[in-house]
């Protein structure tokens, strides 16, 4: 059955082709070894963004509930979506402006905390991914 869906609902499901700039459509495992601290940017806006821990657990988001009071910090982003249960994630590591670009762009499929602890030289690294109950917070 799967084989007789639209183009339009296997990307919806994660099973989009590749487009020639990497396969994204599916969210990466530390598992895997993959490197990388991002997804690349997608053609158009999605609808959630996936944060990916080095134990493999993924905390998904909608764009929508994305805050416009985000701030980039040297080696720190920090993000609020206020959806039903609001939640400020904070991101940290080195050379992340360009998905601090991205992300309000609507365009960053995944962001993946890397296992190792040293980054690359110039490559962008997430060190840390922290999530923040913000009803547990004084305001």
């Amino acid at each position: 059955m799967k084989g007789n869906l639209s183009p339009h609902l296997r990307e919806l499901l994660g099973e989009a082709e590749s487009n020639g700039a990497g396969d994204d459509s599916g969210l990466p495992s530390p598992a895997d070894g993959t490197d990388r601290a991002y997804g690349e940017p997608a053609s158009r806006p999605l609808v959630s963004v996936h944060f990916v821990t080095p134990d493999g657990c993924v905390r998904s988001f909608q764009y929508r509930h994305l805050d416009s009071d985000t701030r980039f910090e040297h080696r720190q982003i920090t993000l609020r979506f206020l959806g039903y249960q609001p939640i400020m994630v904070v991101i940290e590591g080195q050379h992340l402006r360009q998905l601090y670009d991205q992300l309000h762009c609507n365009v960053t499929p995944w962001v993946m905390q890397v296992a190792r602890d040293f980054p690359e030289k110039d490559k962008p690294f997430v060190s840390k991914l922290t999530f923040i109950d913000m009803t547990e917070c004084e305001r």
